[in-house]
C-alpha cells in the first residue's frame, strides 16, 4: 500500500446556450436597395428560426480531498478528546530523506492511565504523560482565557522530530526540564499543583491520592488520571533511583574491599622482604614477630612506629638469648651489653634497609 495521492480527474461540463441561426436560404432581414443598413425597412421581416446548438464549456473541478493517514508516531495519541491546535495543522510537510513528514495531533484520550501503563520504559511513560498533561493544561487555559506559560521542552511537530525527543530522554537535564514544565502548568490541571508543591515522600502522596479516590463511583476524570499517572511515574523513578543508589553502595563496598585486599597483599610482600633480610643477617630475634608488631603499631601511629623501629627495634620483639653467640669457646654467656649492641646494629640495619 502506498501513500501516493490518487490522480486528479478533471470533469468537463456541457452547458446548453441559445445561439440565433438564420433559416436555410433566407437571411435574417431584407434591406431595400439604396436604403441605409441601419434604417428601418418597409420590407416584411422573415421570421428567424432559433436552433439549439451544444457548445462545450470547460470548467475545472477541484479534486476531492484525500484522507490524511494517521501519524506513525509512538507517542501520537490516536483517539478521544479535543486536539491541540498548536500542533495539528492538517498539512503534510515536504519529505525529508524520503520520509513524509506528518503533523502529530495531540489529544487527551479517556484512558490515559491504560496508555501510559502500556509503555515498557519509564522515559516513554514520562513523555506520554507529559504530552497528555500539557495538552490538557493548554486546553483548560485557553477555555478559561489564561495565558499559557512558556515551556522548556519543545514538543515535536511531526513524526521526524519525535525521534530527537527520545534521544534527549537519556539526559538528566531533560527530566529536570520536564519536571519544571509540570510545575509551571500544574495550576491548569485540578489537583496537580497539590502534588508539585508538596515536599512529602512520593509513597505518602500516592497512598493519600488513592484513598481519596477509593469511594468514587464514576470514572476518573482526565485531571485525576494525570495526577495519578504523575505519581506512578515518580514512584517508578524513585524505585530506580533507590536501586541505583544501592548498586552504587555495593560497588563502593566492593571497591573498598579490593583496596583493602590490595593493601594487605602489599603489606605482606613488604613483611616477607623485611623478615628475609633480617634472617639473612642472622640477628638473634624473631623477625616475623618483630615486623608484624611494627606494622600493627604503624597503622595507629606510623611516625612513632618508624622511630622505634630505627632506634629500638627490640621494642617490638625481645632478643633471643639462645641465638646469641657465646664467648670464650662458649664458656661465657652473652651479657646485657651484647644485647644492646645487637639492638643498635639491628636499628642501623633497618634504617638503611630498602625493600
Amino acid at each position: 500500500m502506498t501513500d501516493e495521492p490518487a490522480p486528479v480527474i478533471k470533469k468537463v461540463l456541457i452547458k446548453r446556450i441559445k445561439v440565433p441561426v438564420p433559416a436555410p436560404g433566407a437571411p435574417g432581414r431584407v434591406v431595400a436597395a439604396g436604403q441605409p443598413a441601419g434604417a428601418p425597412s418597409a420590407v416584411q421581416k422573415v421570421p428567424v428560426k432559433r436552433v439549439l446548438v451544444k457548445v462545450p464549456v470547460k470548467r475545472p473541478v477541484p479534486p476531492a480531498q484525500q484522507p490524511r493517514p494517521a501519524p506513525a508516531s509512538a507517542v501520537a495519541v490516536e483517539a478521544g478528546g479535543e486536539s491541540s491546535s498548536n500542533y495539528n495543522t492538517g498539512r503534510v510537510a515536504a519529505p525529508v530523506n524520503d520520509v513524509k513528514l506528518r503533523p502529530l495531533p495531540y489529544q487527551v484520550p479517556p484512558d490515559i492511565l491504560d496508555r501510559i501503563e502500556a509503555r515498557k520504559t519509564i522515559p516513554e511513560k514520562f513523555l506520554l504523560l507529559y504530552i497528555y498533561a500539557r495538552t490538557l493544561a493548554e486546553r483548560n487555559a485557553a477555555r478559561k482565557g489564561y495565558d499559557f506559560p512558556p515551556m522548556r521542552v519543545p514538543l515535536p511537530k511531526n513524526n521526524s522530530e519525535i525521534l530527537g525527543l527520545f534521544e534527549k530522554a537519556v539526559d538528566d537535564d531533560f527530566y529536570a526540564n520536564l519536571l519544571h514544565d509540570f510545575m509551571d502548568f500544574s495550576p491548569f490541571i485540578a489537583g496537580l499543583q497539590r502534588i508539585t508543591k508538596s515536599g512529602r515522600p512520593v509513597e505518602d502522596l500516592l497512598d493519600e491520592e488513592l484513598a481519596r479516590l477509593e469511594d468514587q463511583e464514576e470514572d476518573l476524570t482526565p485531571s485525576q488520571q494525570i495526577v495519578l499517572g504523575f505519581l506512578f511515574v515518580l514512584a517508578d523513578m524513585q524505585s530506580v533511583q533507590n536501586k541505583l543508589e544501592l548498586r552504587e553502595i555495593d560497588e563502593k563496598r566492593a571497591e573498598l574491599a579490593d583496596q583493602i585486599k590490595e593493601r594487605h597483599d602489599e603489606e605482606n610482600d613488604i613483611k616477607r622482604a623485611f623478615v628475609a633480610a633480617i634472617e639473612r643477617k642472622h640477628f638473634p630475634v624473631d623477625a616475623d614477630k618483630l615486623i608484624t608488631n611494627y606494622m600493627t603499631f604503624a597503622r595507629k601511629s606510623p611516625e612513632e612506629a618508624y622511630r622505634l623501629l630505627t632506634t629500638n627495634p627490640l621494642y617490638f620483639s625481645p632478643i633471643q638469648i639462645e641465638k646469641m653467640p657465646r664467648r670464650f669457646f662458649g664458656l661465657i654467656p652473652p651479657s646485657p651489653a651484647d644485647a644492646l649492641n645487637v639492638n643498635k646494629r639491628l636499628a642501623l640495619f633497618l634504617k638503611k634497609l630498602e625493600v
